[in-house]
């Protein structure tokens, strides 16, 4: 088996196929209560879990940051805990990822859904990687997380869930998260065409964006 440390994860019992949710960049398993509270009611098992630089994996940061490796991690984890048939669920960076886990692990994913996710970059992925970590050298970590996710709440959210979500983006690891989101730019300019025409099971997209 991989000797790769596991990420941090909750493991709710129930029966196959098991639902597994993956985050988006910078946030981390708790934003999927609500989905484990439904499967659960229905006897299905749920796994979430912290990537690593996030959540309670936020201390773990190995010197590979890239999709294919967090698709890595999941993998490990997934064969840890012996799941038999898993049905992924990626939200925004975490489409990426189960993507990559159901390349990785085809014969334990039997489908994905990817929700809000996007891809954002196309072309050369050297002049792609470049253009995002100047935007970072001039604006600062902060600043870029802020014009970040500050247009994905609309007038009227709630500004105390707001500010949650916005200062956990600006708080987190920099170095880390700034190589996370870079390799993120990379896998869609380099790989996003490829992975998505190797794919061989079911994929149930919900919401997604190009540029």
């Amino acid at each position: 088996m991989n000797q790769e440390k596991l990420i941090h994860y909750s493991d709710y019992p129930g029966r196959e196929p098991t639902y597994v949710f993956v985050h988006g960049f910078t946030c981390n398993e708790t934003d999927f209560m609500n989905q484990v509270e439904h499967f659960r009611g229905i006897s299905h098992r749920v796994i979430t879990l912290d990537l690593p630089g996030h959540g309670l994996s936020r201390d773990y940061i190995p010197k590979d940051l890239t999709m294919k490796a967090m698709g890595r991690h999941v993998v490990t984890l997934l064969r840890h805990l012996e799941v038999k048939e898993a049905i992924m669920i990626g939200h925004s960076m975490g489409c990426m990822i189960v993507t990559e886990v159901a390349l990785q692990a085809p014969d334990v994913v039997i489908g994905i859904v990817l929700i809000d996710g996007s891809r954002i970059a196309r072309g050369d992925p050297e002049e792609a990687v470049a253009t995002r970590r100047k935007v970072f050298e001039d604006e600062g970590f902060k600043k870029c997380m802020m014009n970040t996710f500050e247009p994905m709440f609309l007038p009227g959210s709630d500004e105390t869930e707001k500010k949650r979500i916005i200062d956990r983006a600006c708080t987190q690891p920099e170095h880390a998260s700034t190589d996370i989101l870079l390799s993120a730019v990379r896998w869609c300019a380099e790989d996003f065409e490829s992975a998505c025409t190797e794919l061989k099971v079911p994929v149930q997209v919900r919401s997604f964006t190009t540029f």
